[in-house]
């Protein structure tokens, strides 16, 4: 009996075994953001996948990424491990994140794919300067219907606002108008009470220029799109109260709030602002919007880049190049008008002697026009892809109707870092003896921007009996010394020639490697201070030997007992000079 229980509790295992082979499911995998969790923040997918034919396959790094409109990817068949990283919206940071059944993944970790797999991140408000803001109050300065108008009333330089329904014109009897109509754009003055603020600049206002103002998605009002943003300090009657922010061309979507939504950052200070536009009437719709006829509407032009380009070969950390955009017209029937163009960069790359924006009269139907910014790649900057989004906003004629249009198109430009791995010196004595350990070190440092992984180095010399040793040095940080240290015996007398081979992986996945060459010549002590005295013994205990008498031969005790001494000293104080870390200057240009 109690062998065929044992025989069907096999039986069971084998089965269970089994069903979980059978459930693993097959490549191609597809990896998936959590509906929602990517509201503000971005996920990275790192892998290797092979390239070419199966006898003469490489391999090749590749960063994909799942945002807020592409939440999957599928990957290719052969990729079983990917890299995740996790980039925050600015105002915002990465709390934490889990995979699969509810596994914890850090930022940067690498997980191991068996089946198709979700990930759920946490993206949450920076808890540092700022916080979650209101405005006091606000100043509504002025309301154009269309781009054209905004555009036209900004260029008014004799202050005849015309193009502008507010405030009026006193001069002519014209009354403020209040409304705001899905389409318009609005330049609005906005008083915040903010001590952080007030603390954070600390009478420095030159910090004013380097803040980012972004419009979250849930705001009515478009503040990053089109719109310039001037921030100053806040004072009444002598005291510092906060921030005064200034916005021109300040895009209204439409839609059931009249909310403002603002977030404001520097460095450390990261304010997430509300404003509710109250003193104004609003129409989240334009009177064509709910049109209950049986009128055909013209379908919508769409603005495009049609070709781009940033020069030959990939971006480098700290390089500047000019990016050189062709837009297109879609359609083949109509104009588009009135267009205003706006960039907003990654955090890696910013806009040098270039505004984030310009303005384009007309574009013709199928019609083509090239712009050209200037880019700098910041030094910091990480190595994989970056995304540029240009956003349109245009006017075009539907018949005698004129109509409001946005599109949208993203650039990706890759980005590589420099590698600045540097071999500084090697320490070895010109001479060494046959049975003796010696030390040899190779000194470098890592002058790159970035850490370098997987560092090891070998001993490559048939002359040492510990020829092929390897060593295992692990990831180097930048701005970090460090060595390889070995200790080398020589087999026999005779010139030493050989050399330490260095590998790792710099930040850009690739594999490199540097051979640094030494030399030293290997001696016995016969060759250095002539035979050895016959009655001395190199194994007895120094301390144990009695004082030699003048018998006329060679001191050899004396000899050996100070080659020892010294030998022994210079090896502790080389050890000490190398095991000592410092920091290195990296203030010379890439």
């Amino acid at each position: 009996m109690k062998k065929i229980c044992k025989f069907l509790t096999f039986l069971l295992v084998l089965a269970m075994l089994l069903s979980t082979v059978a459930m693993a499911a097959d490549p191609p995998y597809t990896i998936t953001a959590a509906n929602g969790s990517l509201a503000n923040g971005k996920i990275t997918l790192t892998y290797t996948t092979a390239t070419g034919t199966a006898e003469g396959a490489d391999s090749k790094t590749v960063s994909v990424f799942l945002n807020s409109t592409t939440l999957s990817q599928t990957l290719p068949n052969d990729v079983k491990k990917v890299k995740v990283s996790f980039t925050a919206n600015p105002g915002y940071e990465f709390a934490s994140a889990t995979y699969g059944d509810s596994t914890p993944i850090n930022d940067g970790d690498e997980i191991e794919l068996t089946g198709n797999t979700t990930i759920t991140p946490v993206f949450q408000a920076k808890s540092t300067l700022g916080g979650e803001k209101t405005a006091d109050s606000f100043q509504l300065d002025a309301i154009c219907s269309g781009s054209y108008n905004w555009q036209m009333y900004h260029k008014d330089t004799a202050n005849n606002k015309k193009y502008t329904k507010y405030p009026g014109s006193p001069k002519d009897n014209v009354a403020p108008s209040s409304e705001i109509t899905k389409g318009n754009y609005v330049d609005l003055t906005l008083y915040v009470n903010d001590t952080d603020y007030v603390t954070f600049i600390n009478g420095d206002t030159k910090k004013n220029e380097l803040f980012s103002v972004t419009t979250p998605g849930d705001s009515s009002f478009l503040a990053g799109s089109g719109a310039g943003a001037e921030i100053e300090k806040w004072t009444v009657n002598g005291s510092d109260k906060g921030m005064v922010i200034q916005l021109t061309g300040v895009y209204y979507v439409g839609g059931s709030d009249n909310t403002l939504k603002l977030i404001v950052t520097q460095d450390n200070y990261n304010a997430i602002l509300s404003c509710k536009i109250d003193n104004a009437t609003i129409h989240p719709e334009t009177p064509d919007d709910n049109k209950d006829n049986n009128e055909p509407v013209a379908a919508q032009p769409y603005v495009i880049i049609s070709s781009y380009s940033y020069g030959k070969g990939d971006l480098v950390a700290g390089e500047t190049r000019n990016v050189t955009m062709t837009f297109r017209n879609t359609s083949k029937t109509m104009a588009v008008e009135n267009m205003m163009v706006t960039i907003t960069m990654p955090d890696a790359m910013m806009l040098t002697s270039s505004s984030n924006s310009f303005y384009i009269e007309s574009l013709a139907a199928e019609e083509t026009i090239t712009k050209t910014v200037n880019v700098t790649v910041k030094p910091t900057a990480a190595a994989q892809s970056h995304s540029m989004t240009l956003d349109f906003t245009y006017d075009y004629m539907d018949g005698s109707t004129r109509r409001n249009a946005k599109t949208t198109e993203t650039i990706s430009m890759p980005v590589l870092q420099v590698d600045r791995f540097t071999v500084t010196g090697i320490d070895l004595s010109p001479q060494i003896f046959i049975g003796e350990e010696t030390g040899l070190s190779v000194n470098f440092v890592n002058k790159s921007r970035t850490e370098i992984y997987n560092l090891s180095a070998k001993l490559s010399c048939e002359a040492l009996t510990n020829n092929g040793e390897e060593q295992y040095l692990g990831n180097l940080g930048s701005g970090t010394t460090s060595s390889a240290d070995f200790y080398i015996t020589p087999s026999d007398t005779g010139d030493i020639v050989g050399e330490v081979i260095i590998t790792y992986e710099d930040t850009n996945m690739n594999q490199r490697t540097v051979t640094v060459p030494f030399t030293t010549k290997a001696m016995s002590y016969e060759e250095v201070y002539g035979p050895m005295d016959p009655g001395f013994d190199p194994g007895f205990d120094p301390g144990m030997v009695e004082e030699p008498t003048d018998n006329g031969g060679f001191p050899w005790f004396w000899v050996v007992a100070g080659v020892v001494v010294l030998g022994g000293g210079a090896f502790v104080l080389l050890k000490l000079r190398k095991n000592k870390k410092e920091s290195v200057d990296d203030d010379e240009d890439i």
